[in-house]
Parts: C-alpha cells; structure tokens; sequence
C-alpha cells in the first residue's frame, strides 16, 4: 500500500511540474505506429537529450533506437522518458529533392534562354 501511495504521490508532482508529460505518451505512441521499421527519426527525451536514429521494434512501454551511423550503439528507450519524437529525412531523400529542384530550374533555363 506504502509504494502505491509513493507511486501516486510521484505521479501528481510530475504532473503539476510538467502536464504535457503525462499526454505526451499517447501522442508518442501514435507516432511510432505509423512508422515502419527503419524510419530515421529524432528523439528529444524529458532531460532534454536529442538522439537521432532508425526506428527499430516498437513494444507497448519503449522501443528500439537503431545507430544512424555505424559507430553508434543501439538504444532501449522507454515511452515515459521521451518528450518527441519526429521522422528525419534520409541523405538521399534531401539528394533527390535537390536534384528535382536542379532539373527543374535546367528545363526553364533550355525553355526561357531561347
């Protein structure tokens, strides 16, 4: 009964100190269903730390944060500790964009210089 009432009393003070954490968690659930494996994301956990990786497997209570770079290591991280999430996008996608905005400006270029 003592560390139900120890658990309660925590939860209260957390949520008077920092309301958003406690709707955070639904919010941070929804966002890693709608992502598939491997998605490059950015995390910011509650002590203001950023990490950035690939989402790997997702459990009700954490998930996995794969290294973006090959010197990193593989996080477990829990839902109750992370503030957001959000996807990064890949190197080849901002590649790819740049090229499409290149070609476009190319073919108005051939067009409007004759």
């Amino acid at each position: 009964m003592r560390k139900l009432s120890l658990h309660l009393t925590t939860l209260v003070i957390t949520s008077l100190l920092h309301p958003g954490l406690l709707l955070a968690a639904p919010a941070i659930r929804q966002s890693l269903a709608k992502w598939s494996q491997g998605q490059r994301i950015e995390v910011v956990l509650t002590n203001g730390q950023r990490s950035v990786g690939n989402l790997g497997a997702v459990q009700l209570d954490s998930f996995l944060l794969n290294p973006d770079t090959k010197a990193g290591t593989m996080r477990v991280l829990r839902i109750d500790e992370v503030r957001s999430v959000s996807a990064k996008m890949t190197k080849a996608k901002k590649w790819g964009i740049a090229a499409a905005i290149y070609g476009v400006f190319l073919v108005m270029e051939l067009i409007l210089g004759q």
